[in-house]
Parts: C-alpha cells; structure tokens; sequence
C-alpha cells in the first residue's frame, strides 16, 4: 500500500512539474543567428514570435501588431543585439566593432533600421535616441511565401553579407561589408 501511495505521489508531482514547465515557456522563444566569414564574426540574438493569424505589419488603426511608423524591437520580450568583431559597413554606414541594441521605425515601403548604444534593457522599452550610433533606411520587400515565425538569419553573399528580418509576406536585407 506505501509503495502505491509512493508512486501515485511521485505521478502527481512529475506531471504538476511537466505543466508548469509547458505553461512558463516563452511564447516568442529567444534565437541567435550567428555567422563568421573571413574574420568577422556577427552574433544576432533576438526574440521570435509567431504570426498566430494576426495582422503583423500595417497602420496602428488596423490593429497591426507592428504598426508602421513606430518603435519595433525587431522580435518579443528582451531587445534585440547584435554583436560584430570588427568594423563594418551596415547598408553603406560604418559601425565600429562592439555590442549595440538593434531596433527599427518599419514603414510600408521603407524601414529605419537602428543600431544603438543603449544595452541590457527590456525590448519594451524604447531606447535612449540619444545613443543610437547609425541609422539606415532599407527597402521592404514584398515576398510571395507566408513566414508564421519572425526569423533573422544571416547569409554570406560572395564578399557580403545579407543579413535578412523576415516575418509574414515581408522581408529585410541589409548588406554588410567589412
């Protein structure tokens, strides 16, 4: 009879300690791209949401969940960063080698994409404008394939690289050069 008692305790436990593990896992899991060509190293790290059937890119009267205009922390929860060891172009601006939070303004046809001195803080929270060290402006493009999950990756392209924000029926890229 112990034994028995024992072991419906121990179920009980193991499947309390199973939902509560599925019940706190983050909806927009943390990823990190990462890509080394030639000596520079590049390090993405970011949060993924998913597309659950929402409109994701539009005006704020539209109810988009990325309005157009507005601070977009490229992902969910934390901020999005980025980390080069070496100087870069960034779509044609130089960026010294460092760590920086890398946010955007997306726009229907054209997005501002950020890198920013301002580290360590919740994606929630707008950064500081005053630490934003490069500002570049980077065409949407309009793609034929739905994307469910927000996704960064990053490609070596002959002596460039492209690294690509791709969410929904939208798409990124921005060159990169050392």
């Amino acid at each position: 009879m112990k034994k028995k008692s024992t072991i419906i305790i121990v179920a009980i436990i193991v499947t309390g300690v199973a939902i509560g593990a599925y019940l706190m896992r983050p909806l927009s899991p943390t990823k990190t791209e990462s890509l080394s060509s030639n000596g520079l190293d590049i390090l993405v790290s970011y949060s993924a949401p998913y597309k659950k059937g929402r409109l994701i890119f539009g005006e704020a009267s539209q109810k988009a969940l990325v309005p157009f205009g507005l601070y977009w922390r490229l992902g969910a929860n934390k901020a999005t960063e980025i980390t080069f060891n070496k100087d870069i172009t960034f779509a044609g601006k130089t960026a010294k080698s460092g760590s920086y939070r890398m946010y955007t303004i997306p726009r229907e046809k054209v997005w501002e994409i950020i890198l920013n001195r301002d580290l360590g803080k919740s994606g929630a929270q707008e950064p500081d404008r005053s630490l934003d060290i490069l500002i570049v402006e980077v065409e949407a493009q309009s793609i034929s394939t739905e994307t469910e999950q927000f996704t960064i990756d990053l490609e070596e392209k002959g002596s460039m690289i492209m690294m690509r924000f791709i969410w929904d029926r939208t798409e990124i890229a921005i060159p990169i050069q050392h």
